[in-house]
Parts: C-alpha cells; sequence; structure tokens
C-alpha cells in the first residue's frame, strides 16, 4: 500500500473511530457523576472516610478505547473501582464491599439506583437520558498507592515490577474465603492501573511526552480525549467489528482480549491503517504462543487423518460430543473422501449419512456450502481458511477458532 492510499484509508478510519468516540458532553456527565459519588462515600459521617476513599475509572473508559454501544438504547457501561487505603481489622471481603453499599443506600438517590449486588461489584443505573451505568469495585490500595502510581508513569517501557506494584486486592463474592477471611493479601489481586499504563506505554511507543499525556486518563479525574493515538482508534474499530460479527453472542471476545492482543501486536505505527494491518497481521502469534505455554500437552479428541477429515469433524461436533462426532466420522470418511464428493453429494444424502448428530440438516447445508466455496475460491486447498477466513461466510467464528485450538496445521 502506497503513502497516499495509507492516507486515504486512514481518512476513512479516523473518520470511523470518532464517529465511535462518547461526546465530550457524555464524558463529563459520567466524571461528574462518579466523583460525586466519591465525595459521598469521602464525607465526613462516613464509616469509610479515615479510609480515604477515591472513586477512579478503570476499564475502557480510562484507556480512551470506550465505544458508544452498537443499539444506541443500550447503556455505556463505565468501569470504576472504589480505593480504600485501609479497612476494620476483621472485616472480610464481604465486610468491605458491604460497607461501601450500606453507605451509598445511605444516599436516598443512589439507594434507588443501586441494583443487586454483583460478583465483585455494585451497580448504579443512572436514568434513561443519561445512558449509562457504573460498576463500583470496592478494593484495598497501599497507603502511598498515589506515590507508586506517580513512580510508574515515568519507570521506563517494560519496568513490569514497578507496575505490578500497583496492583489492588478486590472483592470477589465466589471466593471461598469471601465471608471468613479478613487478611487482603489472601484475596483476590487485579491490576487494572498497572495494566492502563502498560497500555499507554504500548499506545505512545515509549515518547514520553505522548506517555505524561495520556497518563492523565488513570488519574482521579481524567480529562476527555479527543486526539487519540493509533493504537486507541484500532482497539475501538476492532471492538465495533467484534460488535457486528457476534451480535447478540454471549460468547463474544471480551474487550480485554481484543485490547491486550491489539496493543502486543502493535509496533508503534504512525498511522490507524498501517496499525490495524500490524496488528491483524501479527496478533495470532500471542494467541498461539499462550495457548502452547498454558496447554502444552493439549491434543484434539476428534479421530481425523488430514486436514480436511478434521474440518470435517469440527464442523458436525457443534452441540455435539466428541464422542458423537468420532462414531460418525468412522464410516462417513470411508464414503467422502475429497472436498469435491462432499460438494457433489445430494443434501437429502449427505443429510442421511450424518442424521445420527445433532442439528444434522443445517450441518449437512454447511458442510456442503463449505465444501463448494473451497473448490471455488481456494482451490479446493483446506489448509489456505484461516489465512482467509475473513472472506468465508460458511464456516463462522467460533469452529474457526476451535481449529485454531485443537491443532489445525495452517499452512502460511
Amino acid at each position: 500500500m502506497n503513502t497516499e492510499q495509507v492516507k486515504q484509508f486512514d481518512s476513512i478510519f479516523n473518520a470511523l473511530s470518532e464517529s465511535l468516540d462518547i461526546t465530550e458532553t457524555q464524558y463529563e456527565a459520567a466524571v461528574r457523576s462518579y466523583r460525586a459519588v466519591g465525595d459521598w462515600l469521602a464525607k465526613a459521617d462516613s464509616v469509610l472516610v479515615s479510609y480515604n476513599p477515591i472513586i477512579r475509572a478503570q476499564g475502557s473508559f480510562m484507556l480512551g478505547t470506550m465505544i458508544r454501544p452498537l443499539n444506541e438504547q443500550d447503556d455505556l457501561d463505565i468501569d470504576l473501582v472504589c480505593e480504600l487505603t485501609g479497612k476494620g481489622a476483621s472485616w472480610t471481603q464481604y465486610d468491605l464491599k458491604h460497607k461501601v453499599g450500606n453507605r451509598l443506600k445511605d444516599h436516598e438517590t443512589y439507594k434507588r439506583m443501586l441494583d443487586e449486588e454483583g460478583r465483585r461489584c455494585w451497580t448504579l443505573k443512572y436514568a434513561q437520558e443519561s445512558n449509562y451505568h457504573m460498576d463500583i469495585l470496592p478494593c484495598l490500595v497501599a497507603k502511598d498507592y498515589k506515590t507508586v502510581m506517580e513512580r510508574s508513569f515515568s519507570a521506563s517501557l517494560g519496568a513490569i515490577r514497578e507496575l505490578d506494584n500497583l496492583a489492588i486486592r478486590i472483592t470477589d463474592k465466589e471466593s471461598a474465603n469471601y465471608r471468613y477471611d479478613p487478611s487482603p493479601e489472601n484475596w483476590m489481586k487485579s491490576n487494572p492501573f498497572g495494566y492502563g499504563i502498560w497500555f499507554i506505554q504500548r499506545a505512545t511507543a515509549g515518547d514520553r511526552q505522548k506517555m505524561m499525556l495520556l497518563a492523565e486518563s488513570v488519574r482521579a479525574v481524567p480529562k476527555y480525549q479527543s486526539n487519540k493515538t493509533p493504537l486507541q482508534r484500532a482497539v475501538q474499530i476492532l471492538k465495533r467489528h467484534r460488535d457486528i460479527m457476534f451480535a447478540g453472542d454471549e460468547d463474544k471476545p471480551v474487550s480485554i482480549i481484543i485490547t491486550t492482543l491489539a496493543a502486543k501486536a502493535y509496533q508503534g505505527e504512525g498511522s490507524i491503517t498501517e496499525a490495524l494491518q500490524t496488528i491483524l497481521i501479527h496478533m495470532d502469534k500471542y494467541i498461539l504462543n499462550e495457548f502452547d505455554n498454558m496447554f502444552p500437552d493439549a491434543k484434539c479428541e476428534l479421530e481425523h487423518s488430514n486436514e480436511l477429515e478434521l474440518l470435517i469433524a469440527v464442523m458436525l461436533s457443534a452441540q455435539t460430543t466428541d464422542a458423537s462426532v468420532n462414531r460418525l466420522t468412522k464410516t462417513l470418511f470411508q464414503k467422502y473422501k475429497t472436498v469435491e464428493d462432499y460438494a457433489n453429494a445430494p443434501l437429502q444424502q449427505l443429510e442421511n449419512d450424518i442424521k445420527t448428530i445433532g442439528l444434522y440438516r443445517n450441518k449437512a447445508k454447511n458442510v456442503k456450502a463449505m465444501a463448494q466455496m473451497l473448490i471455488d475460491d481456494f482451490n479446493g486447498e483446506v489448509h489456505v481458511i484461516m489465512k482467509h477466513y475473513k472472506h468465508y461466510l460458511v464456516l463462522e467464528e467460533k469452529p474457526l477458532m476451535l481449529l485454531y485450538l485443537k491443532g489445525f496445521k495452517f499452512q502460511q
């Protein structure tokens, strides 16, 4: 792609990503709202006042990668932490969380807005016209946390030890020790602000001046960002792609995974177009590397002797046990040996041959369509599907990822 083409695509991507931004008015309204919550928690009559409660944004609101909901009627989800520098000696996670929750209930307005207790957070549901809700995560931080954070801003790129010092202890009602253990060192650990600084380091590619400007987003009262880095814009575009591609699917990739993979793959490109190109080319390396490290002895339970057989087995395995698929394919693979065999088979015949498994009609139709597309678009070569999967409509993302994780050896 030449320079002029990059400029043309960049103008398109920039306009697209700007259209995904929440407005400055929405941003400022949200900041005012959570500052008001922080002020209430820290008032002189609060049981929490001696622990210096501070409300701070985390997640996409902090990172500058928040996007408008795909459905304009849906709420913005604003993630916050309520930092406390200490607690009562006997307080468990349950106690700490409910001290925060009860203080919110002491405010008549917040009491009406408060949702049921979540796993880790309290949720304040604002009026419909506000179009956002706030998830407040109670947590414990060190007494010198502010100093540690300021020092982390000036840490060298990749100084992981400094970022580790920003870890916080959080409440989680699914923890086995939620109600009985008052020792914070045994509570779940999280590090949203260490992650935030790492992301800023990646987004600014070591540019100290840019980093200090973006660092405002990690502070308690961040400023609205209108001029965003190529990495921030690329993450926004990838998140919108996710929303469209997985509309209504509860198993869609979560934002933290998209953001992390994009940040790891990003190499300091100066344009959104080049950033997206680099991210899409390199992000799969980090998926494979982590999967191999986590599951070094992983093996595929679906029986197969070649790429085509594995592809067919995976397509048949949706909502079906691997054992059922293996029983079926013992005879199926003797009858169908090539892509052409599947493409040329009458649909009713193929349905009959796989009717021992669930959803066999849809699966037969998809297998036949897949085979025909392989012939028409990829010269019958199975190994190119992953490389070109964005063009492939029959195999959806989840089966492809299953292939990816189950050991399919794709040629580059």
